[in-house]
Formats: C-alpha cells, structure tokens, sequence
C-alpha cells in the first residue's frame, strides 16, 4: 500500500512480522510498569529496562550481521534481538508480581474478570487510547508521504525518526514520572503541591529539552552520519529533518507532560 520500491520491501516485512509476535510481550511490560510506577515503584522497572537495552544492545550487531558459523538476520535480526529482550521484560515483571514483594500479589482468581472495574477501566483509559492512536495514525500517513519519494528519502527519514526517538522516550519515561507524583498527590488531597510539581517539570523539561534541541541543529550532520557514515545523500536529508525536528522538542515534552497530568486530574475527577 505504501509502494515502496522492491528493493525496501523485504526487510521491512520480515521486520514486521517478527515485531508483531512481541506485541503480547511489550503489552504485559506495559501493563507491569504502570501498576509499579502507580505504587511509586520506579526503580525496579528502570532495572529491568537497563538491563533489557544492554542486551539488545550486545544481541543487535549478533543477529543482524551473524558472528562465527551464525549467519546474520539483516533488519529481521534487530526485531528477533527486540524480541527476546522485551520477552525477557515481561518475565521478569511477572514473577516479581508473583512474589509479591511489592505490594501487589498475583493469585489465580486475580485473573476472574471484574466487570464493574473493567467497565471503570475502560471509559478512564479511552480518551489516552484515542490520543495515542491518533498520533499513531499520524505517522502512518507521513509513511505514505515519504514512501511516495524516493528510497534515499525513506531512509532519511528512517533515521532521523530514531534520532528523534531517542529524545522523546527519555521525555516520555520523564513525563510518567510527574504524573505518577501528580496523581499520588492528587490522591492525597494535596493539590497545590501536585500544581507546583507540574509547573516545575513544564519549565525544566522545556529548557532542558530545547537547549537538547539547539545542539542538535548544531551537529545534526554528525547525528544522521552515525547511522548512515557512507552515504551523503542519506546524511543532507536526514540532517534536515532533524534540525526541522528539534526545534519543537520542548514543545513537545510539554505536550506529553499535558496529556499525562490531565489523564490524573480524569481520573481523580
């Protein structure tokens, strides 16, 4: 549907197709690190993700260029590396639930549908669902913009929505944190320091994340040439879309700090 050419067509589907089994694995991680982040336990799923990123970060060059005898896996081989980490993740956060050792103890009749909670759960968690999707939605139609140029653009693109990446997710894992403090606060009935909190994080994260943006206008090319050193085409584009990019980082992080504050004020209201 987008009609990229056959040459990029390949390795983007066996990417996908791997990608798509650890859907049920990066949903139950989810699921663990929110229920831990909304007992304000942040550090044991910080671990878990530290410890998950170094191994795909030693599984990645394995499976995707092979070591030895072991042939490498192309594209498909850093989905296969994802995989097995983000499996690992959600492991690992069951049986901490398991043992309940932090306050929230699985039991077989944990799993009895709650209808009533269900219900609850469901209309609190739409409009972020909804959010989400559009913005999802969002990029699947700049796919089909890309996709209409060429190859070269693909791949500019390709990486400097990593670059991009990079940046929001630290922002993203920043922005849950206020939120769980805002919603604890919320909670408790302190709503004047649940203000301060949030006023704090929207000046910082907006500084931070800006003075962040300005020095990757700055070395945009050296950003893009990380990824792709060999080829110059790739690099001039790449280091366009990423000085267009960084200048909203700031925004940006303020827009995701909104939209997880006000899910707390939902949910307290």
């Amino acid at each position: 549907m987008l009609g990229v050419e056959p040459a990029v067509y390949c390795d983007p589907l066996k990417f996908m197709h791997v990608s798509f089994i650890s859907v049920i694995f990066v949903f139950i991680y989810a699921m663990f690190q929110s229920l831990m982040r909304g007992i304000g336990q942040t550090k044991v799923p910080l671990i878990i993700v530290s410890s998950t990123v170094l191994l795909n970060f030693i599984l990645d060059p394995l499976f995707i260029f092979g070591c030895g005898h072991f042939e490498g896996l192309g594209v498909m081989g850093a989905a296969l590396a994802t995989l097995v980490t983000q499996s690992l993740a959600a492991l690992a956060g069951i049986i901490i639930f398991l043992r309940g050792r932090h306050g929230i103890e699985l039991q077989l009749k944990s799993f009895y549908p709650d209808w009533h909670y269900i219900k609850r759960a469901f209309f609190l968690g739409a409009p972020g669902s909804i959010e989400l999707s559009t913005r999802a939605f969002g990029l699947i139609i700049m796919s089909f913009l890309v996709a209409s140029f060429s190859t070269t653009t693909i791949a500019a693109y390709a990486v400097g929505s990593n670059i991009l990446q990079m940046v929001m997710i630290p922002a993203m894992g920043l922005s849950m944190a206020v939120s769980t403090l805002v919603g604890q606060n919320m909670g408790a009935g302190n709503i004047k320091r649940a203000e301060q909190i949030t006023k704090l994080a929207s000046m910082w994260g907006l500084i931070g994340l800006s003075f962040v943006g300005g020095i990757a206008y700055l070395y945009a090319d050296t950003l893009v040439a990380f990824f792709i050193p060999e080829d110059s085409s790739v690099i001039n584009k790449g280091a366009q879309f990423v000085q267009v990019m960084c200048l909203s980082w700031g925004g940006n992080w303020c827009s995701a700090l909104y939209c997880c504050c006000f899910s707390c004020l939902w949910e307290y209201a």
